[in-house]
């Protein structure tokens, strides 16, 4: 059985060689200096987590000084946060108790063959109604389209994986119910505070075609590892990937790793450790109170 995640299914949707050079059941390669957005990104998520696990503000300052040099990116995560803290989190613990964060799941009975894994950013759970909502951070330059949010792979595969904890949660009773998944970005901008929050539910009709889809783009990824993939470029698909530099040289070829890392050994590095394993061990659950 093969694990198998959304970032792992939007490479494969994307570009065959590009799933081939990342994907943890191929290559797995990684760029050695992380791009700054994604970096960036990473942090902000790990200052909001200290935050709703009752870190104060002050620590998460002193977090931010610790960490980040660049007096740009201080700026903009301050002004992020301190606007989070005073505008929106409180109100967050006032409606909802905090389950989980970073709450791992592994689907093993849905795709033959296949382990479907992710972490969702948070679980937290309505005190007055119940439903159970799953949250997804996101530091953006600029706000997605909550259509395009709607449609994107991400959320409704997480959809997949709360209504699976909903059922846990309830055992024999039924307590909770599903609310959503909840994309909760914040702009990265210097003064005014920006947050839009889309929620992202889903009919049963609705989830059953996507993972039709899910299930072809599944058996798809089984195909393809052991095999030469092809290269499937376009300019905005080939400028947002972090694997152009070596199709440049490579293009069409087949790929042989050795003469690769030879080649790109400065600028790549194989991964030795899976990033679902790492986020599992980086953040301890909170017990859930009744």
């Amino acid at each position: 059985m093969i694990r198998i995640d959304v970032s792992e299914i939007k490479q494969r949707r994307t570009c065959g060689r590009q799933w081939q050079y990342g994907s943890r059941n191929a290559i797995k390669l990684s760029p050695k200096v992380q791009p700054t957005a994604l970096r960036f990104g990473t942090f902000f998520h790990e200052c909001l987590h200290a935050l709703y696990l009752g870190a104060t503000i002050e620590k998460v300052m002193t977090m931010i000084t610790n960490t980040l040099t660049d007096e740009l990116e201080v700026r903009v995560i301050t002004n992020m946060l301190t606007g989070y803290y005073d505008t929106v989190l409180q109100n967050d613990f006032d409606q909802y108790l905090i389950v989980d964060v970073e709450y791992g799941f592994k689907i093993e009975d849905m795709i033959p063959d296949v382990a479907l894994c992710g972490s969702i950013d948070m679980i937290a759970v309505d005190k007055e109604t119940n439903e159970v909502w799953g949250f997804e951070h996101k530091s953006a330059k600029s706000f997605k389209s909550p259509f395009l949010m709607k449609m994107d792979e991400q959320p409704r595969v997480y959809y997949i994986a709360l209504t699976e904890l909903v059922k846990k949660m309830n055992g024999t009773e039924n307590k909770y119910t599903v609310g959503g998944i909840i994309m909760n970005e914040v702009k990265k901008v210097q003064k005014k505070f920006e947050i839009q929050r889309t929620v992202c539910k889903y009919s049963d009709e609705n989830q059953c075609n996507f993972i039709k889809g899910l299930f072809m783009t599944c058996n798809s990824i089984i195909e393809g590892i052991g095999v030469d993939l092809l290269p499937e470029p376009s300019m905005m698909k080939c400028q947002m990937c972090s694997f152009s530099t070596i199709c440049e040289d490579v293009q069409y070829s087949n790929v042989d790793t050795t003469a690769l890392m030879d080649r790109f050994a400065e600028e790549y590095y194989i991964r030795d450790v899976d990033h679902l394993d790492e986020k599992a061990v980086q953040y301890e659950s909170l017990a859930l109170d009744d």
